[in-house]
């Protein structure tokens, strides 16, 4: 069961880490950063966190850690490395798209593609995430010292009274592993479109996760294995 303040601590540097990203697209487009030198800053714990103690106070306020000490960087830098593994790639040179004219009469023009894109993802990774689900359910019926059968699980998961709440609630567990150097991959971003897009598959305009809400949706979950 997530304990509230972790939980808490979680949601804010996933947003903190996520400001750095996006940051990170625009200063490499400002030739701020290179390319080269971002992707190197992506791979590793070490490289990121040396970086970032290096750049700390060049660094946008809302994207980087609270402070130097070793317990704020450190989780901050797993989960801000963790993003390249599980949803974003750097790419030195992202080309162009064709934009058309936004009111339909005139031409339209080529812009620069982002260098921070979005990965695809692919039916091994659903099914990784179902996984995961699986055994966030399975650790959580433990933690009550209730004995649940895969089917009765995976019926659960599938329950549309229970499954968006077990996304979110599988996503926030991942989350605060990926904080201690745990990361699920694409897995994470499966889960995400889950509750965080809409059904015609676009990202659903200002959504947050709060932590209130998670513990909400895992009490749910606990009321039904209790049974």
């Amino acid at each position: 069961m997530f304990d509230k303040v972790e939980l808490l601590k979680a949601l804010k540097t996933k947003e903190q880490t996520y400001s750095l990203i996006m940051w990170l697209n625009t200063a490499i487009k400002r030739d701020i950063i290179s390319p080269p030198k971002a992707i190197a800053n992506s791979l590793s714990f070490w490289a990121a966190k040396e970086w970032i103690v290096e750049h700390f106070y060049n660094l946008p306020i809302e994207g980087r850690p609270d402070s130097l000490d070793s317990k704020e960087i450190d989780p901050f830098c797993y989960l801000f490395i963790s993003y390249f593994t599980s949803s974003f790639n750097i790419e030195k040179e992202p080309g162009q798209r064709y934009v058309p004219h936004s009111r339909g009469g005139g031409k339209g023009c080529y812009a620069e593609n982002p260098h921070i894109r979005t990965k695809k993802i692919s039916s091994r990774d659903k099914s990784k995430a179902c996984e995961f689900k699986l055994n966030y359910i399975k650790g959580l019926a433990s933690e009550l010292g209730k004995q649940k059968t895969d089917e009765y699980i995976e019926n659960l998961i599938i329950n549309p009274d229970f499954k968006v709440k077990i996304a979110i609630t599988t996503y926030a567990m991942l989350l605060i592993n990926r904080m201690k150097g745990f990361d699920a991959g694409l897995a994470n971003l499966v889960l995400w479109r889950e509750f965080a897009w809409n059904s015609n598959g676009s990202p659903k305009k200002g959504f947050k996760l709060e932590a209130d809400e998670i513990l909400q949706d895992e009490m749910f979950i606990i009321e039904q294995l209790k049974e």
